[in-house]
């Protein structure tokens, strides 16, 4: 049992770690929206490899029950990465696009966990399910702006993501664990 708390503390505090990357990188979107891009799309290539890199180690020491979307996000999240630090000229222009699929993606796997909460009727996951809304949309809203009038923009919605991550952790966590739990146990396993 205590193994068991300990790896939904774990993946409580990665989940936490990304939110915060996610936050850090969308103030730099709205303190410096113009000034030196490529100085922004090297942070925020690094920024992406490191919460992949984070998504991933939650998925290897974790597996595909509790986190197999972890997997997915992470790999997505380092290719982002290394094509921003590879060609910073393109991705000054492709960089809403980018942001915009990552809050997407984020907002996906929120909504993927709202379902099981709401297969196994427990309470607030319409909450969560309009957090992950709010998400997917803001990141639409991200992905077709222009540059310059979407950085700032873009920067608010990476904030909002981040602190949308963070409720889901600490109010949520426990009742979509119970939810997956209950759910599994539901579903009958057939032998092939």
């Amino acid at each position: 049992m205590k193994q068991i708390k300990k790896f939904f503390q774990k993946i409580k505090l990665e989940v936490i770690v990304t939110a915060v990357l996610a936050i850090v990188l969308g103030i730099l979107f709205i303190v410096m929206p113009n000034e030196s891009a490529d100085t922004l799309c090297t942070v925020s290539g690094i920024l992406l490899i490191c919460a992949g890199v984070v998504a991933i180690v939650a998925f290897i020491a974790y597996g595909f029950v509790f986190g197999g979307y972890l997997l997915i996000v992470g790999i997505a999240l380092i290719l982002s990465g290394i094509f921003c630090l590879t060609y910073p000229v393109i991705v000054t222009e492709l960089l809403t696009i980018i942001f915009g699929i990552y809050i997407i993606v984020d907002g996906t796997t929120s909504l993927i966990d709202s379902i099981y909460c709401a297969r196994a009727h427990i309470k607030g996951w319409i909450f969560l399910t309009l957090l992950a809304i709010l998400s997917i949309a803001l990141g639409t809203v991200v992905m077709f702006g222009t540059f310059d009038t979407i950085m700032i923009f873009a920067g608010y919605c990476l904030i909002i993501d981040g602190i949308c991550d963070i409720i889901e952790v600490t109010v949520f966590s426990h009742k979509i664990k119970a939810a997956k739990k209950k759910i599994l146990e539901d579903t009958d396993i057939i032998d092939m």
